[in-house]
């Protein structure tokens, strides 16, 4: 069974992400995060198997509040990636720090994926690589 968050809690990553920063928190699209949260659910749904279908949903979430959301005046790209670490988390993997992927990668390929540079495919074989199954 998938495990996931609420709009609250995407919110509040948002205020950390811009707090980290000392910028303003600002919803500006509540409506899209509603849509987005909303999908995340429903995508997916035909998987294989549980672990397919978590790292799919992931992607979904990540790429679209990263690039079509436009839900915050700021940091959607942090917040994205957060909602996805947590959401990763939450359903029993871990985006470990390092190994192939430098906090550099990782900040380049979230700024591709807002530019839309980067298919729901492609962020998808991304994940796949970056998780690993908890023990």
């Amino acid at each position: 069974m998938v495990t996931y968050f609420t709009k609250d809690a995407a919110i509040h990553a948002n205020k950390l992400a811009t707090a980290a920063y000392s910028q303003e928190h600002v919803v500006q699209q509540e409506a899209n995060l509603d849509y987005i949260l909303s999908r995340v659910e429903a995508y997916a749904e035909d998987s294989k198997n549980e672990d397919e279908k978590v790292i799919r949903k992931a992607a979904y979430l990540l790429r679209y509040i990263a690039y079509q959301g436009h839900i915050f005046t700021d940091g959607n790209k942090r917040t994205a990636f957060a909602l996805a670490r947590a959401f990763l988390e939450l359903n029993g993997y871990t985006m470990p720090a390092g190994g192939e992927e430098s906090q550099e990668g990782r900040a380049r390929m979230m700024r591709e994926i807002a530019e839309g540079r980067h298919s729901l495919s492609r962020v998808l074989k991304w994940l796949e690589k970056s998780v690993e199954r908890k023990i």
